[in-house]
């Protein structure tokens, strides 16, 4: 495995980061978890949202595998973020407080403002960065962020120093980008992100499946993906070739995944030669 430094924060993360937005139960989730721990994955980006089907028709939430999980780790080895879609100062730290419990930790590495994609959601959110900085400054959060779909959103963000992480959309063909741009834009607001010493990873790298198809929106999470390796490696070598991005969170439901996942990731950061190879510890 290959890590990065997320910019001045000084989180080292895995260059594969694992995305909970699968719909696996914990039995189903926990062997992705514990193989992506002996592949060296560190980064695991959750969400309150993220939830699964119980057989009794409610709903659970996929940080129940992530808390199993953590109780074998050591903590201070893992990265963990987290969101929030409340804009309210009180209903950000809210989601802080119940990240926290759902997962039985005591802080989190990453909390962010989940999903803005224009100017006008970014003046409805800004508010909520007083609960996000009041978590951090109970030393309940470590690091500040937002995440967005849009070049718009990824080009505010520069004027703003307090987001200190971005996770942005970016794949081959950019889909789920919203229109707002190309890829090509989106790395060159990435780039000036990572100058500015931001914390930047991507998300829809394989937009659930759908990067080379003509559908435009993602699909329902946990949907079968239609990828053949071949489009695997194509869109994953396209995210992994970004000097800009520290990691890529993919949603991942099997161990095969996750393997193929790796070795693709693997193989381009080994001849990119950017990162360094080594061990989350």
């Amino acid at each position: 495995m290959h890590y990065a430094t997320m910019g001045n924060t000084g989180l080292r993360v895995s260059r594969v980061g694992l995305g909970t937005d699968i719909r696996l139960d914990p039995a189903q989730f926990l062997p992705v978890l514990h193989r992506a721990t002996e592949l060296g994955v560190n980064f695991v980006d959750t969400d309150y949202s993220y939830t699964y089907d119980r057989a009794d028709g409610s709903h659970g939430r996929s940080w129940e595998a992530v808390r199993q999980w953590l109780d074998g780790q050591d903590r201070s080895r893992v990265v963990l973020a987290a969101k929030t879609y409340d804009p309210s100062p009180d209903g950000a730290y809210a989601h802080v407080l119940e990240s926290l419990e759902g997962m039985h930790t005591d802080y989190l590495d990453v909390f962010m403002l989940h999903g803005l994609n224009t100017m006008d959601d970014w003046d409805r959110f800004r508010p909520a960065l007083e609960g996000c900085a009041r978590a951090r400054d109970e030393g309940l959060v470590r690091h500040l962020g937002l995440s967005t779909h849009t070049v718009t959103m990824a080009r505010e963000a520069a004027r703003h120093p307090e987001l200190e992480v971005l996770l942005v959309t970016l794949n081959a063909t950019g889909k789920v980008m919203k229109r707002s741009g190309t890829p090509a834009e989106m790395q060159l607001a990435m780039r000036e992100l990572c100058r500015q010493g931001r914390g930047v990873y991507i998300m829809k790298a394989l937009a659930r499946g759908r990067v080379f198809t003509d559908q435009e929106q993602l699909v329902a999470a946990g949907s079968p993906s239609p990828l053949s390796h071949a489009d695997v490696e194509r869109a994953l070598t396209y995210v992994f070739q970004c000097p800009h991005a520290h990691s890529v969170t993919i949603g991942m439901r099997t161990v095969a995944e996750l393997e193929e996942n790796v070795a693709i990731a693997d193989q381009v950061d080994e001849a990119a030669g950017y990162w360094e190879r080594g061990t989350a510890a």
